[in-house]
């Protein structure tokens, strides 16, 4: 991933690959934080918040998207014949990780689901015409991946 952007940049930015709870970087360097479909493999993502914290500017911000704890997913898998993942991760519902938003010294701004269906449908839709057409309608029950976005709190 860090090679492709770097490709993509052109010259244009700087990537730096780095273990996302020991951030190399200078307190109060950023504005924003984001975490996009990770914070689910980290071993201790209160240590990657705390990071994103100190890293973050006083008005900075945090968004996170993870993995959902919903019922029905190891069935889900079943039926779609899917082989069990072998990488490690954890579960998250969305008010576990406000919490570790909270504990975190962040307030939760915003808190939600990224996916109304399972993830797995969206990437085997060939033709997403259909999908586009009733996804505004679905109740969020059956996503797979949720989000959450948290302001630093002045801690002046």
């Amino acid at each position: 991933m860090a090679r492709i952007t770097k490709d993509k940049l052109n010259g244009a930015g700087d990537v730096v690959q780095a273990d996302a709870e020991h951030l190399p970087f200078k307190p109060a360097a950023f504005d924003n934080v984001v975490s996009v479909r990770s914070f689910h493999f980290l071993p201790h993502p209160e240590v990657f918040l705390d990071e994103a914290n100190r890293v973050l500017k006083r008005t900075g911000r945090v968004t996170v998207s993870f993995e959902k704890d919903i019922r029905g997913r190891e069935t889900f898998r079943k039926l779609m014949s899917l082989p069990p993942s072998k990488a490690e991760r954890t579960y998250y519902t969305n008010p576990e990780v406000a919490g570790m938003l909270r504990n975190a010294r962040f307030e939760t701004l915003s808190l939600g689901n990224v996916t109304k269906l399972p993830l797995l449908l969206y990437w085997r839709t060939q033709n997403d015409r259909i999908l586009r057409k009733v996804h505004p309608r679905l109740p969020a029950l059956f996503g797979t991946v949720g989000f959450a976005v948290g302001s630093k709190r002045d801690s002046a």
